[in-house]
Parts: C-alpha cells; structure tokens; sequence
C-alpha cells in the first residue's frame, strides 16, 4: 500500500472512531468543532516517528483532509525549542523532513485535559496503525506524558529511567510494539537548561 493511500484509510477511520468518543460529545455540548488530524508530515515508510501528544484546536477546527508537507513543522513552538536537540541526537533534517510527526491522541482539543482515558484508548489502535505501516527505527516523544499513558496501557517493555543529577526530572528509553521508544521532558516544562542537557545527552548516548 503506497502511504497516501494509508493516509487516506488511516483518515477514514479516525473519522469514525472520533464520532464515538468522549470528547467528541463534549465539543458537541459546547457546540463547538475540534476535530482530529493524523500527521503533521508525510507519511514516511522506516523513517522516524517524532511524538507529541495531541493536536491544539480553536472553537471550529476543520478536520484534516490532505497529506501535509510539513515544511511548517518548525512553527510548532514546542518542537521549534528542541531543533537544536533534535538536529544533533535524531539527526532532523527541517529542510528535508526526514521524519515522520504525529501525537499519541489523534483528536483536537483546546488543551490535553479535556481528553479522557477512554479517547486516548480509541485512538491508540489509530495510532498503531501508524507505526505498523511506517516500521519505524524509532520513536521519540518530546514528553514524558505519552511515556505515562503507554505505561498506564501497558504497551512499554524494557523500560529504563535516566533522572537528571538532581533527581527531579528524567528521560526514558523503552520499547513499544517491537520499536525503540524514547522520551524526554516537553520542551515546555519549567526544566533547567543543564538538567535539559544532561537528559538529552544521556538518551543520546542510548539512541546512539
């Protein structure tokens, strides 16, 4: 299957998966419209799965339609403070877009809260379904919130901690469904920039 075909298939089922979850009656009773999306880029087979973990939204959001080109990857301010990190570990090509974007949840939302544990269940067979068809080498999820639900669902094997020297923040390797899975803390977390560097390269040396 060529991967806009996939895109298409992998679209067409979030749809429907979406008109039965929770947060799909929520913005219904705020008569408002989130909607879902699948990848910020293209969809990419044995490349890279870049993690977050679910899509922003305003009051009506309309539902993606077309496979992105990703070249406004970088406008994403989360992924933006980590190109840096990104550029030197995971070798992120911005111009290329060697890699793969997407979120554990495929499903809009103002914020992360407004999601249930049952949303992020439906989606996770979605987002399965991603990561079969990619066969990626690995996965890396700028948050240990994504690190938490997968552990929470019981997908993570081979599971290791790599706190900071002060023990307050930490990176993870793992893996999930066979593939190498990594974690760090968001960029957006209140992290000192050394307790930041000595994460990164901790999980550096791992993915190395």
């Amino acid at each position: 299957m060529s991967e806009d075909v996939f895109f298409k298939q992998l679209l067409d089922r979030t749809k429907q998966v979406f008109k039965i979850t929770d947060v799909y009656k929520k913005q219904q009773g705020l008569k408002q419209n989130w909607n879902y999306s699948v990848c910020g880029t293209p969809i990419q087979k044995n490349k890279g799965i870049l993690l977050g973990i679910n899509w922003g939204a305003d009051d009506n959001h309309e539902p993606q339609s077309d496979m992105p080109e990703g070249k406004d990857i970088l406008e994403y301010r989360f992924i933006n403070r980590s190109k840096k990190y990104l550029e030197n570990y995971l070798k992120l090509d911005f111009n290329s877009i060697n890699f793969n974007y997407t979120n554990l949840c495929f499903f809009r939302t103002k914020a992360e809260k407004d999601l249930s544990d049952d949303d992020y269940k439906s989606s996770l067979p979605l987002f399965k379904s991603f990561v079969e068809f990619i066969n990626p080498p690995w996965i890396f999820s700028l948050g240990t919130g994504n690190y938490y639900r997968l552990q929470q669902f019981g997908e993570l094997k081979n599971i290791k901690e790599f706190p900071d020297s002060e023990n307050k923040f930490k990176g993870v390797t793992a893996t999930l469904w066979g593939h190498k899975f990594y974690a760090v803390p968001h960029p957006n977390a209140h992290v000192k920039g050394a307790s930041r560097d000595e994460i990164w390269k901790l999980i550096g040396k791992n993915i190395r």
